[in-house]
């Protein structure tokens, strides 16, 4: 049965952060801190361990945005900037690896803050469906720039 279990203090409280957790460990990134301002700091938690530690600084601080990773890559996209008040359409890169940033990664078509991500792995094997997938951003391979998709496939596609 599962239960919930206190972690350490953070070690900037924040809210509207995102979290993304990759093999046990919690990546903490951006909010809004106690006085309404954006943040940067992206935390790491490893399991077992007793303290957030400081990973990196986004170039924008922002908070309401999404992340999503594609191993060994932490992905911060869009979201909102209390510097300048506005939504953004950048997108951040994070490699977990070299804890280094990826500088040729593409913005955003158009600027978004408030929505959910998430890397789907699908193992291959015949009896696995795929219903439907709805609004759906690609990220760019290499220098290519974002795509969007309104793919639904029907309930008897398989994947073989």
């Amino acid at each position: 049965m599962y239960r919930w279990e206190q972690l350490p203090p953070l070690r900037v409280p924040r809210s509207h952060a995102a979290m993304s957790v990759v093999q046990g460990r919690l990546y903490l990134v951006g909010g809004v801190d106690d006085k309404g301002r954006s943040i940067s700091a992206i935390d790491i938690l490893d399991d077992g361990n007793d303290l957030w530690e400081h990973v990196a600084d986004l170039s924008v601080p922002r908070h309401d945005m999404g992340v999503v990773t594609l191993e060994p890559r932490l992905f911060i996209i869009g979201g909102r900037s209390t510097r300048d008040r506005r939504m953004l359409r950048s997108v951040e890169c994070l490699d977990l690896e070299r804890r280094s940033w990826v500088t040729d990664v593409a913005g955003l078509m158009a600027p978004a803050s408030g929505f959910g991500c998430c890397s789907l792995t699908v193992p291959i094997r015949k009896d696995v469906k795929i219903l439907e997938l709805r609004q759906t951003i690609i990220p760019p391979s290499s220098e290519d720039s974002w795509s969007a998709t309104d793919y639904s496939a029907s309930e008897s596609s398989a994947i073989e």
